[in-house]
């Protein structure tokens, strides 16, 4: 944590911190407003010597004069008077922001419970344990860092080595930077060597440490996510529907979820059950271009020519890859017995990047039923 020099609400420099005083008190006591604390996270606070109790957080944090310098909102539990407040700057910025108004669980990220489980790990371990399990933790997270960067090789090696000294409500963490890491590197071996994903041993490891990440912690839905992403590519789609069905259940409002389990779902031949975690979704993250390519894939294996087309429509406005979608448009097209717009899309397909292979064979087809 960064400290800066503290600037009042009215961002004018001052010399001396001001005294404040919590409203809730009788006694007036004077209290300190002893910096403006920048965290790592890019968030910004007031930290005082007002103490919060439980409870009382959401209050506002008065200067003397009467004037509301912040709102009370945590407390250090671990520190002797260490609280602190969000500045007024900031809740003025919020309250002049586009109102939008949500379901409350409208979302729910993979991504942030994955961010939220390092973070809490690395401050835990930070504060509350001893210093080489402390240095396992900073192991960890830069294992996390890695990982995320595409550097498996190196976060696969780091979260090994933390792993010895980790306590064990955190070793799901190492076992899940280890399957994924595998995974993605049993992704490349098949794209390298142009093999089955399954049948190298990066696959078999991150099959071993996926389950073991979801046995040590069934409600980590990012180790739930990517044991289904490992086995939809090894082709085992009913246990894949078995693992996306859990992680619905436990991210029902996740259109992350939706997809995968929709994308079982059109494998094992359940179109309607598909076509309905899709369009929900859709009604979670309107403006994701994978949903509507996947509704229009599944749109079209149904029959339902005309949705699909304005599905791939939506995905191609939403930037899906353009040849992808001009192919699966043209498909759609000569299903439908337009072959006309079929070849077109084809060609348009051809000309910016999809194999010649594919659209030739479409443009065959069309050629062919329009005799």
């Amino acid at each position: 944590m960064q400290s800066k020099p503290f600037k009042s609400w009215l961002s004018r420099p001052i010399a001396t911190p001001p005294t404040v005083v919590a409203p809730t008190n009788t006694a007036l006591p004077v209290l300190v407003v002893s910096g403006l604390r920048d965290f790592d996270d890019g968030s910004r606070w007031l930290q005082t010597t007002a103490p919060i109790s439980h409870g009382s957080s959401g209050g506002p944090l008065v200067l003397a004069n009467g004037t509301i310098a912040g709102v009370t909102t945590l407390t250090r539990k671990d520190a002797q008077n260490l609280n602190f407040a969000i500045p007024v700057s900031v809740v003025r910025k919020f309250l002049s922001s586009e109102f939008r108004s949500r379901d409350i669980a409208e979302g729910a990220s993979i991504l942030s419970h994955e961010t939220d489980a390092f973070v809490a790990m690395v401050v835990d371990m930070t504060h509350r344990h001893a210093r080489i399990e402390s240095q396992a933790g900073v192991l960890l997270d830069k294992a996390g860092q890695e990982m995320r960067e595409g550097h498996y090789d190196q976060a696969i090696a780091l979260a090994q080595k933390s792993d010895k000294s980790l306590p064990e409500k955190y070793k799901y963490l190492a076992t899940y930077v280890l399957g994924r890491s595998n995974s993605r590197l049993a992704v490349k071996a098949t794209a390298d060597f142009n093999a089955r994903y399954g049948a190298n041993d990066h696959a078999i490891a991150a099959q071993r440490y996926l389950l073991q990440t979801t046995k040590l912690n069934p409600d980590f839905s990012p180790g739930l996510a990517w044991l289904v992403k490992h086995l939809s590519w090894t082709g085992n789609w009913p246990d894949a529907l078995i693992e996306s069905d859990a992680l619905v259940k436990l991210m029902p409002r996740c259109a992350e979820a939706l997809q995968l389990r929709a994308a079982c779902y059109a494998e094992l031949d359940r179109p309607s059950s598909a076509r309905s975690d899709l369009q929900a979704a859709i009604e979670l993250d309107p403006l994701d271009a994978y949903s509507h390519f996947d509704l229009a894939g599944v749109l079209t294996d149904s029959g339902n020519y005309a949705e699909a087309i304005a599905s791939y429509k939506a995905a191609l406005d939403l930037k899906y890859p353009a040849e992808f979608v001009h192919l699966r448009m043209g498909i759609a097209y000569r299903k439908a017995g337009e072959f006309d717009k079929a070849i077109a899309e084809c060609e348009q397909a051809r000309a910016i990047g999809m194999p010649t292979f594919f659209c030739d064979r479409e443009i065959a087809k069309c050629r062919r039923q329009e005799r």
